[in-house]
């Protein structure tokens, strides 16, 4: 396994955090969203966001770097935000994971098992105690949340 170090993101960060988004809505979601969804998460369009998102105390924004420097993943969480939710319920969970993407090079070495279990000692610190995160039915990537425990609890748009 590679060596990584995971730390809170920097405004510094926010234009590689734009890009691993970007390319990780490629190749999670590329094939199952319109168009201008996928234009709306272009990094040029994205740093502000993501500026904001680092600078808001609410929010958790953690990045990874590999031993060369290189950014390689990142992590998004905070407070469960509202969801339209057909069946089940997101009762009795108090943090919300936004967004997870590595570098598809990444993938396979541990750095998304690292990122979630960062974000949940963070999550922790704050005195959060179960955690939440939405993803869309059909993502390639779903079967790594089951790996890691995770169960379907609410189901939605």
């Amino acid at each position: 396994m590679s060596s990584f170090s995971i730390r809170p993101a920097t405004q510094a960060d926010a234009r590689d955090i734009a890009e691993i988004h970007y390319a990780g809505w490629q190749n999670a979601y590329g094939a199952l969203v319109p168009a201008e969804q996928m234009a709306a998460k272009h990094p040029e369009r994205r740093v502000p966001f993501w500026q904001a998102r680092i600078a808001d105390p609410a929010d958790i924004v953690l990045i990874a770097h590999d031993a060369a420097g290189r950014a390689q993943g990142f992590i998004h969480g905070g407070k469960v935000v509202p969801h339209d939710i057909r069946s089940g319920s997101l009762a009795g969970f108090d943090c919300e994971i936004y967004v997870l993407h590595c570098r598809k090079e990444m993938q396979g070495k541990g750095l998304g098992r690292l990122l979630i279990a960062e974000i949940a000692r963070a999550f922790q610190q704050r005195g959060g105690t179960a955690v939440v995160l939405w993803a869309y039915t059909d993502n390639a990537y779903r079967p790594f949340y089951d790996k890691l425990g995770g169960e379907v609890v609410a189901e939605g748009i």
